[in-house]
């Protein structure tokens, strides 16, 4: 039962990015952040942290995230990627599964994903401030 939840959650994360790198997702979100206020070198970590919410995989989420703001190559863009790769884990994450196995969904909450969304914000900082 353990290990079906992780599968199901690799299988369904692939199926969302599979359909994401087939489909107008990049024209459609540079659109709505273009028509926004949101500075563009935010673009990349936004858009990281909206595919990390969908399909949960943080290596699929900054690969594909990368070929998206791929015009905009920096070394800020790779922190921007991983600080929002870092910003929502939960249920579509397989990784949240493997450490939820021993504990409850309370305690997974407080002990991963919080803490992974403190490095999110930490990353993002460092990358505004440093780089």
């Amino acid at each position: 039962m353990f290990f079906g939840n992780v599968n199901v959650a690799l299988l369904v994360g692939v199926l969302i990015s599979l359909i994401i790198a087939h489909s107008d997702f990049s024209n459609d979100v540079f659109c709505l952040l273009d028509s926004s206020s949101v500075p563009v070198m935010l673009f990349p970590f936004l858009i990281a942290m909206l595919i990390q919410t969908a399909q949960g995989s943080r290596v699929v989420t900054a690969i594909v995230t990368a070929g998206i703001v791929k015009d905009l190559a920096c070394m800020q863009t790779v922190f921007m990627i991983c600080a929002g790769t870092f910003m929502f884990s939960y249920v579509s994450d397989p990784y949240f599964w493997l450490v939820k196995h021993n504990s409850s969904m309370k305690e997974n909450l407080k002990y991963y994903t919080l803490p992974l969304a403190l490095t999110g914000v930490v990353v993002l900082v460092c990358a505004i401030l440093f780089l």
